[in-house]
């Protein structure tokens, strides 16, 4: 859980607090994208930064509905990956355009 950062230091002023799913999401998003699993690409680069931190933000605040829907297949799996590790009951919808 720490790995994740999921539960507080005991140096942070709010240790006692319990994080809510969308910090935990995105805590877990974080470090999913850093270690390699579906990393966003190029994020070196100010645009494909925020785009990166639009798609954590979308992960995390889809915690609080029943259905997330997405085509970004990286955004996806680490959503899904952080869903599935938290038990969280968010179903993802994931569609591919018509070429």
């Amino acid at each position: 859980m720490m790995f994740f950062g999921l539960k507080p230091f005991p140096f942070e002023a709010d240790a006692g607090r319990e994080r809510t799913p969308l910090e935990k999401v995105n805590g877990i998003y974080h470090q999913l994208n850093y270690i390699g699993y579906y990393r966003d690409s190029k994020m070196s680069r100010e645009r494909r930064f925020r785009a990166s931190f639009s798609d954590m933000t979308h992960a995390g605040l889809a915690t609080f509905c029943h259905l997330m829907i997405s085509r970004d297949t990286d955004l996806v799996m680490k959503a899904a990956a952080a869903y599935e590790y938290l038990g969280l009951g968010t179903r993802i919808l994931h569609y591919e355009a018509n070429d």
